[in-house]
This record gives structure tokens, C-alpha cells and sequence, in this order.
């Protein structure tokens, strides 16, 4: 239970302590609950966490490096599987169905370049991969819920709420306020995802040929190529960004508006004050870039482009960010996942 509880631990440490970031916390532990049940036997052996890449961009026609770009990720685990293949795991967390292989999900993740980009990474440092795998939690559905006059009493007679115990001050609010609490509501999900593990959990592995690698070394060069082409047409242009067409049909990705759409809209401009400059692009990554334009490509950058051009310029060729951005409940919630799995892989790594 050692990795359990470190994972557990990572969650609580860290910062955030009102009702938005506890009720996420909770959501945390409950999933991270049913993935050790699920995994902990699964017989996978990690070997590296959050490994780190930078390395050129080779043009596959020449075995020339890129003068202008270089390339950047990080993998989340390299781990040896049951069979003895040597895989990259990669977490993912989803609102969409994952249970049923032939889900839209699943599709969709088919095309993902993002296998291939850390693939082809790890056979550039010789240490080719069979494959990746494509390590996968649904978000809960399951809201703090109102409790009926039954419900409550059980509580009271049972001491107990889906099979866990209840303090005192649980109690008393479900008698006062009639709802879950934060504690009560983790309880109930707990049970949910320990009861159904294959709605919440599933892995796909990806096998990587080699053709696929090469053909992904060919449209990471290509894309190098178009974003240079892009830079060098802005230099040219009275207002740089016209060169970074906009794609109107991003700006409400899943219902949400762009971080951007301000400045694109023309309500806003980048110096009134609401936009900062980041230090570097990728700011969840060491590696340097040059200050003056955008020339390290990760994975997220990429589709960055590919989703908006406009948007990419504004995040990596100018490195705006909001000064009064409140971090997104998803996003806090990802990070929080994230933290909690590099704790609980840690201590399989530490015990081996």
C-alpha cells in the first residue's frame, strides 16, 4: 500500500485549500484509489519517470539537423510490461467514454502523433521502444449529491457511507445542510471506482513500426519547415500577426472560449495591461529557447498550430499569458492526477 499512500500524500501536499481546490483534491484521491486497485498487480515495471528530451529535428532526406528548431517533451514512465517489451506510458485523463474499444475516444487517440514524437525521441538517445501505452482515467461524472431523509438516517444508524466511516462533523452537517460534504462525496466516488474499474481505468498499447516513426520523422520536418515559412512571412508583414491566420472554428473549444479570443476579437491588446510575458515557452520543461522567436516544438505546441496559428503566436511566438488567469478546475484537477501517478510510479521505481 506504499505507493497508495505516497500518491495520496503528493495530492494533500499540494497548494490550495478552499471548497474548489478541496473538492477537486477529493476527486484526486478517489481516482487514484481505484487506479492502485486496478494496477498495482497489473506487472508493470517502471524504469525512468519523467525523462526529458531536447534534441534536434532531423530532416530524414539528408541526416541534416534543423538550424532553426529543435524539439522537447517529457514522458511520463518508461516502463518494461508483462511481456518484456520496452514501452512509453503515457497518462491521459478524458470525459468521454473509454469502456467500449471501438469508442470515439479511442479513434481518436489512433491519430495521435504524440506516440510516434516520444517514440522517435527515445530511438534518437538508442533506446528504441516496441511501442507506447495509453494510460487512461475518466473523469468522474459524480457531484456532491443531496441526501434524502433516508439516506441520512442510515448514515446516522450506520456510522458508515459506502463503506467507510464517518466523523462527527460529517454528521452534523448532513444534518443540518442535507448534502454531501467533501469527505461524504469522496467516500461515495471511492466506492465508485473501486466498484467499476473498467468505466474509469483502461490501457491501450500502441505498437510503433518503424516505417511509422520515420513517416512521423517526415511531418515533424515538415511542420518545422511551415512554421519557419510562417515566422519569416510575419517578419515581412506591417502586422506580424496576420501572418498567423486565425481558425474561427477553435475559438469555443469545448465550450469554452479561447484564452485569446480577446485579442483576436480586437477588445483587448497585449499591452493593457492583463497579459504577461512568460520566461520561455514551455514552462513545464527546463530546456531553453531563443527570446526572440519560438524554436522549440513539443507535442502540445504543435497542435497548438495545427488547431490555430493565431493562437500559437500569441502563446509561443510572443508568450502571452493573463496576468488574473485563474487556473481552470480541469486543469487543476489534471495536474493533481499527474502528481499523484508520478508519486505512486515513484515507489515502484524505488522498490525494485
Amino acid at each position: 500500500m506504499n505507493a497508495l499512500h505516497n500518491a495520496l500524500a503528493a495530492i494533500d501536499a499540494q497548494p490550495g485549500d478552499d471548497d474548489r481546490t478541496e473538492l477537486a483534491k477529493a476527486k484526486a484521491r478517489a481516482q487514484l484509489t481505484g487506479y492502485h486497485q486496478r494496477y498495482a498487480d497489473a506487472g508493470y515495471t517502471p524504469t525512468a519517470i519523467e525523462q526529458e528530451f531536447h534534441l534536434p529535428i532531423i530532416n530524414p532526406g539528408t541526416g541534416h539537423p534543423s538550424k532553426n528548431f529543435q524539439q522537447a517533451g517529457k514522458i511520463d514512465v518508461e516502463v518494461i510490461a508483462p511481456s518484456g517489451e520496452h514501452h512509453n506510458l503515457d497518462h491521459k485523463t478524458t470525459s468521454m467514454d473509454i469502456a467500449d474499444p471501438a469508442a470515439v475516444y479511442w479513434r481518436q487517440l489512433a491519430v495521435e502523433s504524440q506516440v510516434s514524437m516520444y517514440a522517435l525521441a527515445c530511438w534518437q538517445q538508442c533506446r528504441k521502444v516496441d511501442g507506447s501505452v495509453w494510460d487512461v482515467i475518466r473523469k468522474p461524472t459524480i457531484r456532491p449529491a443531496k441526501l434524502t431523509k433516508a439516506e441520512i438516517k442510515a448514515i446516522g444508524d450506520s456510522s458508515e457511507y459506502h463503506g467507510y466511516p464517518i466523523t462527527v462533523e460529517d454528521w452534523e452537517y448532513v444534518q443540518v445542510v442535507g448534502r454531501e460534504n467533501t469527505h461524504l462525496y469522496e467516500c461515495r466516488l471511492t466506492r465508485d471506482c473501486l466498484d467499476r474499474p473498467l468505466h474509469y481505468y483502461q490501457r491501450r498499447t500502441v505498437p510503433r513500426l518503424d516505417s511509422e516513426m520515420l513517416a512521423w520523422a517526415e511531418e515533424l520536418w515538415t511542420v518545422a519547415k511551415d512554421i519557419r515559412e510562417t515566422q519569416i512571412r510575419a517578419n515581412l508583414c506591417e502586422k506580424p500577426e496576420t501572418a498567423w491566420f486565425r481558425n474561427s472554428g477553435a475559438c469555443m473549444n469545448y465550450g469554452t472560449p479561447c484564452e485569446y479570443l480577446g485579442l483576436c476579437s480586437g477588445s483587448e491588446t497585449p499591452d493593457n495591461g492583463m497579459w504577461d510575458t512568460r520566461t520561455r515557452p514551455h514552462e513545464e520543461l527546463a530546456v531553453t529557447s531563443d527570446e526572440t522567436r519560438w524554436n522549440v516544438l513539443t507535442h502540445s505546441s504543435i497542435r497548438c498550430y495545427a488547431t490555430c496559428r493565431r493562437k500559437a503566436y500569441y502563446r509561443y511566438e510572443l508568450r502571452l499569458k493573463r496576468i488574473d488567469e485563474e487556473e481552470k478546475e480541469a486543469t487543476y484537477y489534471g495536474s493533481l492526477i499527474h502528481v499523484g501517478l508520478n508519486a505512486w510510479w515513484q515507489t515502484f521505481l524505488e522498490d525494485k
